[in-house]
C-alpha cells in the first residue's frame, strides 16, 4: 500500500546483521524484537533527512508500547519525528490508505522545508545513589480546580 503511493519501504530486517549501538537509551536491552526496532529507529534517524521512520502497530499492549516514548526521543534527537499509525480499530482499508497518503503529503512537505542539524545530545538523570537515600524528598502532586470538591486543600 505505502509503495504504491511512490515511496520505497526499508523493513526493520535491514539491521538484523548489523552493529547498531544501543547505548545512549533509556532501554534495558533483553529482547530481540524490541531491540531490533529501536536499531532500526537509531538507524532511521541517522540517515540523511528524505529517509523517515513510521511504525505500525495493531495495539497498544505488546513490547513496542513501553518503547513509543523512546522511539520518539531518538528521532527527535536527530531531528526526525515519529510517524505511529494505530491500526486496531480500522475495520476499513480506506481510512489507512487516508492516513498513509497524509503521511506521505505532510513528509513531502517537511522535506522541502527542513535543514540538516546536528544530533542534540543524550541527556539522561543521576542514577540513585546510596548517598541520595538520606535526603529529604517531597512528592507534590498537581492540583486542579476539579480536585478540590474531592480534596481540601
Amino acid at each position: 500500500m505505502i509503495a504504491a503511493m511512490g515511496v520505497y519501504v526499508i523493513t526493520d530486517d535491514i539491521v538484523r546483521q548489523q552493529e547498531i549501538s544501543l547505548e545512549k537509551t533509556h532501554y534495558l536491552s533483553q529482547w530481540a524484537f524490541t531491540n531490533r526496532i529501536l536499531k532500526a529507529t537509531k538507524w532511521a534517524a541517522m540517515q540523511e533527512g528524505d529517509i523517515q521512520y513510521m511504525q505500525m502497530t495493531s495495539f497498544g499492549c505488546g513490547p513496542d508500547a513501553f518503547l513509543i516514548d523512546e522511539v520518539r526521543n531518538l528521532l527527535k534527537r536527530y531531528g526526525k519525528n515519529l510517524t505511529l499509525l494505530k491500526i486496531d480499530d480500522v475495520n476499513n482499508i480506506g481510512s489507512i490508505k487516508l492516513r498513509v497518503r497524509s503521511l506521505v503529503e505532510s513528509l513531502n512537505f517537511s522535506l522541502k522545508h527542513s535543514q540538516a542539524k546536528d544530533p542534540e545530545p543524550f541527556v539522561s538523570t543521576a542514577p540513585f545513589t546510596k548517598k541520595d537515600k538520606r535526603r529529604k524528598s517531597s512528592l507534590h502532586s498537581l492540583r486542579l480546580s476539579f480536585h478540590h470538591s474531592f480534596h481540601p486543600s
